[in-house]
């Protein structure tokens, strides 16, 4: 079975602070979406990839894909007005055909090959995986008023990371649902197939250093 990458770099950046979106800043002399880019190129088990970007950027971003001379670069679309929007886009835009699907976000410039390996061989035996770390800190749920309603058990605790895999059909059929609830908003994938019980979610080892570059200090 075919397996796809949609980098998701429809982001503005906002709170970076920069006069480009984030994705465009440099870590070592290289972009962060170059960065990502080249991570699922390199990679034996990746077949193709379709690249959201912001419609505004879409010139700066093949301008990067051509940079590298991508070969698995299958399309470039434009992204949507919240991230919900911009996966389905991506998704959309691959070929309809029963193959699994790995979604990152282009802020996460440091994902390892591992961390793709480990996605792509769970969904041999999983319909649905997300990358996770466990939680190092204890965590609150908080009510509206500010006050500690509950106290999870820390060992039951993960912080999401990406990529998020998928079986095309599943991952689409979610996206469809999602479309018919546009009230709903989802900050990211496994959150919908949760949502609406359409498969168990299996959880991959994350790494610390596949973390997102979201704030100016990130960069450091």
């Amino acid at each position: 079975m075919k397996k796809y990458a949609v980098i998701l770099a429809g982001g503005i950046g906002s709170r970076m602070n920069s006069a480009v979106p984030k994705q465009f800043l440099e870590i070592g002399g290289e972009t962060i979406l170059g960065r990502v880019l080249r991570r699922f190129e390199e990679h034996p088990q990746i077949d193709g990839i379709v690249l959201v970007m912001h419609g505004d950027y879409i010139s700066e971003g093949r301008s990067i894909a051509e940079k590298l001379a991508l070969k698995k670069l299958l399309k470039i679309v434009p992204g949507g007005s919240s991230r919900k929007q911009s996966s389905f886009n991506g998704v959309m835009a691959l070929p309809e055909e029963e193959s699994c699907v790995l979604i990152h976000d282009a802020a996460r410039p440091f994902v390892s090959e591992r961390i793709i390996s480990d996605c792509c061989n769970a969904l041999d035996s999983y319909q649905a995986v997300s990358t996770v770390i466990k939680s190092t800190d204890t965590v609150y749920l908080v009510d509206e008023q500010g006050f500690i309603a509950e106290v999870p058990d820390r060992d039951n605790v993960a912080m999401v990371q990406t990529p998020q895999g998928f079986h095309y059909s599943l991952i689409a059929e979610a996206h469809r649902l999602g479309a018919e609830n546009p009230e709903l908003n989802f900050t990211d994938d496994a959150s919908m197939i949760v949502h609406y019980e359409l498969a168990e979610v299996f959880c991959v080892r994350g790494e610390f250093e596949n973390r997102k570059i979201t704030n100016p200090a990130d960069l450091d």
